[in-house]
């Protein structure tokens, strides 16, 4: 692959999620992290009463979202690797809530793939998360903004009968 040194920061933040692609230049020339994250406090409306065995649904689907993030990098020919105990995706999360995330290097990571990977990953996650919530209830396409989708999401909260 050719390398690519205009690598850029791509975010999708919001309350409820995040995902963000950003050059991980320790480890050297078209490599990235990849950060996701879901906050479990603000999806537990949507969530509630959908646990089994104890495992929430948002940090079920994140860990399912990862495999299939996993194999669209690939597919793209570049390399997942996890990463673990890093601080490399600091600053997304608050401590005011329940946070679960996950953290990849991706190598050979050109940079025509990087923003339909962050696209590609929260309408998984959210595909996840709201089919074993509320089936029924379709991720908006196309995906809307980081704000628009929270507004989405807050009104998956207040919904009478979910």
């Amino acid at each position: 692959m050719e390398k690519d040194n205009h690598l850029m920061t791509y975010e999708y933040v919001n309350d409820f999620l995040f995902c963000v692609i950003k050059p991980y230049e320790e480890r050297g020339d078209n490599v990235v992290v990849y950060c996701s994250g879901v906050n479990v406090s603000r999806f537990t409306p949507i969530t509630a009463g959908k646990h089994r065995l104890g495992q929430n649904p948002a940090v079920k689907g994140l860990q399912s979202s990862n495999l299939d993030v996993r194999a669209f990098i690939i597919a793209h020919a570049a390399e997942p690797e996890t990463i673990r105990g890093g601080d490399e995706c600091s600053g997304f999360v608050t401590f005011s809530h329940q946070w679960n995330t996950e953290t990849l290097a991706i190598k050979n990571a050109g940079s025509s793939f990087l923003s339909e990977l962050i696209r590609f990953s929260v309408s998984n996650l959210l595909k996840i998360v709201l089919t074993s919530c509320l089936p029924g209830v379709l991720v908006p396409k196309p995906l809307p903004g980081p704000e628009e989708l929270q507004d989405f999401l807050e009104s998956l909260c207040k919904s009478p009968g979910k």
